[in-house]
């Protein structure tokens, strides 16, 4: 299973992996006509998160390689310089100049992000990355939505979806009512409330103390964050599904990135794409040859039948209602045409 999978993902990326190539061969370079801007980055996301970490690295390296007498970056990730809460306030404040954040943290702020979290609204991890991709009609949407608040998100990767991770087996609806589950984002909330599951907001370094005190049941959570924490050593089921989805965007202001020169803009919109790339397909891979194998040795895992998924998407269909009024309605009607209409 794990195979067809990696080989599905493998070619889907393919014609992507062949671009990058040819655009190396091309030598292509960016010719600075200004001083050296020399930049900040922070994100609260640490090192431990394999899957991730590394592409998150990766656009730096990206822009302090093919930005060298453009635009260099300084990188501080694991808290080391704004921790979550301080992120945004941070970035306006000019303590950073780009941030790296999971968009299910701050969704109460930028209800768009909510589109991409609502629950099964990706039928395949495919089509979120696509989305994700910078251009795509989804994409510039959020961006447009962003403005407004005098935001700017550079690039997108998609993190894999969210299952649920409990201590008791999850096959339907009512198996959920009475948990407490730890979740990360606002949407996360109101798809465990539609389930009749009290949703927990804390830390997620939290989580593997509380579960083995009780003070919760499990998580809703991508494997990325089960992996990073060593949350397998708690964990007992694993009810795989798409019961939310968040990005984790990089981010800059509006202002900040009009003030830009284009060749910085250049070097920067390169690096997103590769880190877009690199993200789904090399993050995919560690989750499929690392995290998984040591999944299976621990936590059972559970697979819905299309009657149990369809379940599921019927009781958690009011969260989208509820999503849509945390938005212009409009702008949410068009955001969910682009993301279900293929």
């Amino acid at each position: 299973m794990r195979d067809s999978k990696l080989k599905r993902f493998c070619l889907l990326f393919l014609v992507g992996a062949i671009c990058f190539i040819l655009v190396g061969q091309t030598g292509i370079s960016y010719a600075g006509t200004h001083k050296e801007l020399k930049l900040v980055m922070s994100t609260y996301i640490p090192a431990s998160y394999k899957d991730i970490h590394p592409w998150q690295q990766g656009f730096v390296d990206y822009v302090n390689k093919h930005g060298k007498g453009i635009v260099q970056i300084d990188f501080y990730h694991s808290s080391t310089l704004l921790k979550l809460r301080e992120a945004i306030p941070g970035l306006q404040a000019g303590t950073a100049d780009i941030i790296l954040h999971q968009d299910s943290a701050i969704q109460g702020t930028y209800p768009i992000f909510g589109v991409t979290e609502l629950p099964f609204i990706y039928d395949n991890y495919d089509d979120y990355v696509m989305d994700c991709r910078i251009g795509s009609p989804l994409f510039n949407l959020i961006n447009k939505e962003l403005k407004k608040k005098n935001m700017f998100m550079i690039a997108a990767a998609a993190n894999p979806f969210e299952h649920i991770w409990t201590l008791k087996p999850v096959r339907k609806p009512e198996d959920m009512k009475g948990l407490k589950l730890r979740c990360s984002g606002r949407i996360e909330s109101l798809t465990l409330k539609a389930l009749g599951t009290a949703p927990v907001s804390m830390p997620s370094a939290e989580v593997f103390m509380a579960m083995k005190r009780g003070t919760v049941d499990g998580l809703m959570s991508y494997p990325g964050t089960v992996g990073g924490r060593r949350l397998d050593d708690v964990v007992k089921y694993c009810t795989l599904g798409n019961f939310g989805a968040y990005m984790t965007p990089i981010f800059t202001t509006r202002d900040r990135w009009d003030s830009w020169p284009q060749d910085v803009k250049d070097v920067m919109i390169e690096a997103g794409r590769e880190y877009n790339f690199r993200n789904a397909l090399n993050g995919r891979i560690y989750l499929l040859e690392t995290y998984f194998p040591r999944f299976n040795q621990k936590i059972e895992m559970i697979k819905l039948t299309k009657e149990e998924i369809a379940a599921f998407k019927k009781a958690t269909k009011p969260v989208y209602d509820t999503w849509l009024k945390q938005v212009d309605k409009k702008v949410g009607e068009k955001a969910l045409a682009i993301v279900q209409n293929r």
